[in-house]
C-alpha cells in the first residue's frame, strides 16, 4: 500500500479527507435523521407500529450508523498515511456491494439504471475494502451527476486488464467529460458551482494508496468511463 508522506501530500490528503467525509456522510446522515423522525412520529401516534416493525426501523438506522463509523475510522487512518486496512478481497464482491448500496437510491431519485456487466469471479486483490467501495461509489455518483435528470444507465464491469492487473470500469451513457485532464483534479465537479469538486480527486487518492490508478476516459460509443486499475494479489 502506498503512503503519502511528504508535507504537501499530507496536507492535500487531510484536506481531501475532511471535504470527502462531509460529502460522503451527508446523505446517510440525512437518511438516518429522517428515519428516526418518522419512527418517533409513529411511536407517538394513536396507532404506533408493533415492536418488531419498530425494531426493524431502528436496525436500518443502526446499520447506516455503523457503516458511517467504519468509514470515519478508515478515512482517519488514511489521513494519517496508514493506507487503510488492506486484506485479500474479491473485486466482484466489492462492486456488487456498491451496486446494492447505490442502486436503490438512484432508482428513487432519478431515471438512471445501475447495471452489472463483466465479472471476474476468481480474481483477488489486496485493498481496504471499505475505502475501495467508497472510491467506486464516488465514480458511480459522479456519472449520475453527469447524466442529471435525463434517463440513462451506468454499468459496472470487473475484467482483466493486463497480466497481473484487473480493471473496474464505471461506464455511463451521459455527455462525457468536457476536459479529461481536469476531471480527476481537485476542484472539478460535474455539478458545476454546486459541487465541491473533491469526489474523483479523493477516489484517485484512495486507489493510488492501494497501488493502483484511476483514469477518466470518454467512450468511443458515447458517454464516459472511469477506470480503476489494481494489481492482483500474489500467489
Amino acid at each position: 500500500m502506498k503512503n503519502f508522506t511528504s508535507p504537501s501530500d499530507k496536507l492535500l490528503t487531510l484536506g481531501l479527507v475532511g471535504l470527502g467525509l462531509a460529502h460522503e456522510l451527508n446523505s446517510p446522515l440525512t437518511a438516518s435523521g429522517l428515519g428516526l423522525e418518522l419512527l418517533a412520529d409513529q411511536l407517538r401516534s394513536a396507532d404506533p407500529p408493533d415492536p418488531v416493525a419498530a425494531a426493524a426501523a431502528v436496525d436500518r438506522v443502526l446499520g447506516r450508523v455503523r457503516r458511517m463509523a467504519a468509514l470515519v475510522d478508515r478515512f482517519r487512518r488514511f489521513a494519517r498515511g496508514e493506507g487503510g486496512r488492506p486484506a485479500p478481497a474479491s473485486p466482484d464482491a466489492i462492486v456488487d456491494e456498491v451496486h446494492e448500496l447505490v442502486r436503490p437510491a438512484l432508482a428513487e431519485t432519478s431515471s438512471i439504471r445501475l447495471l452489472r456487466g463483466e465479472r471476474l469471479p476468481d480474481a483477488r486483490i489486496v485493498v481496504d475494502r471499505i475505502l475501495l467501495e467508497q472510491a467506486v461509489a464516488i465514480a458511480v455518483l459522479n456519472s449520475a451527476d453527469a447524466i442529471g435528470d435525463n434517463a440513462g444507465s451506468i454499468t459496472l464491469h470487473v475484467a482483466e486488464y493486463v497480466e497481473g492487473w484487473i480493471r473496474l470500469d464505471v461506464d455511463d451513457d451521459g455527455p462525457g467529460f468536457d476536459s479529461i485532464s481536469d476531471s480527476v483534479e481537485l476542484g472539478y465537479s460535474t455539478k458545476g458551482d454546486e459541487g465541491m469538486g473533491v469526489g474523483l480527486a479523493l477516489a484517485t487518492r484512495i486507489v493510488e494508496s492501494a497501488g493502483g490508478s484511476l483514469e477518466a476516459l470518454n467512450r468511443d460509443e458515447g458517454g464516459a468511463r472511469i477506470r480503476i486499475c489494481l494489481p492482483l494479489a500474489e500467489g
